[in-house]
């Protein structure tokens, strides 16, 4: 049996290699210019309507990351998405050699070329949990790694601390995921809203 030139399989394969030929002509890169790691209290925000309730802020764990993304289409302006694998060591903790807590966050609409900033967080509980009530750890004993992904491959990353050893590749300590909060979680969602780039929400 014979297909004409219009058949549907015929079709499909042509899309099929439009696709992969795309793919492969946007290589991406990234360079990573800085790992920032730091304690923020939480903010305090104005409101009107409901009554005031009574709080005491707390420390949170903040990680921004300074990066410049390339596309090998020097024609985009934009790079559609970004992949940012976040991974936390707490050195010095109760169970310090047990944990490293992981989350991935991803980007879109990150310009090219251009100085950007992304930023994720962990909440005042979680570094209570590791380090005692009412303590925040030494912004210097917090580990953080990040990878950056594209199209699942690793386009860029950079460590806080020991960057040469690669500790958040060991296969020792305990992946723990849903400690790292992507901003849009958090309440420094609406601050410095220019500064840093758009992230995609889950549906």
């Amino acid at each position: 049996m014979s297909f004409s030139n219009s058949s549907p399989i015929r079709i499909a394969a042509a899309l099929f290699a439009l696709l992969v030929t795309a793919a492969q002509a946007q290589q991406v890169k990234v360079e990573v210019a800085a790992l920032e790691v730091q304690l923020q209290q939480s903010p305090d925000i104005e409101f009107s309507g409901p009554k005031d309730k009574k709080w005491d802020p707390k420390s949170w764990l903040e990680m921004e990351v300074a990066f410049t993304a390339q596309s090998s289409d020097r024609n985009a302006e934009f790079i559609e998405e970004l992949e940012f694998v976040y991974y936390v060591y707490f050195d010095g903790a109760k169970d310090a050699q047990t944990k490293v807590y992981t989350r991935s966050v991803k980007v879109t609409n990150i310009p090219q070329g251009e100085g950007s900033f992304t930023i994720a967080y962990m909440t005042p509980q979680t570094l209570e949990a590791a380090y005692g009530k009412g303590k925040a750890p030494n912004e210097r004993d917090v580990w953080v790694a990040v990878e950056v992904r594209s199209s699942g491959a690793l386009v860029g990353g950079k460590a806080s601390e020991k960057e040469s050893t690669r500790w958040w590749q060991s296969g020792q300590a305990q992946r723990v995921e849903g400690s790292i909060f992507a901003k849009h979680e958090t309440p420094f969602q609406f601050l410095w809203y220019d500064r840093h780039v758009q992230e995609k929400r889950d549906r």
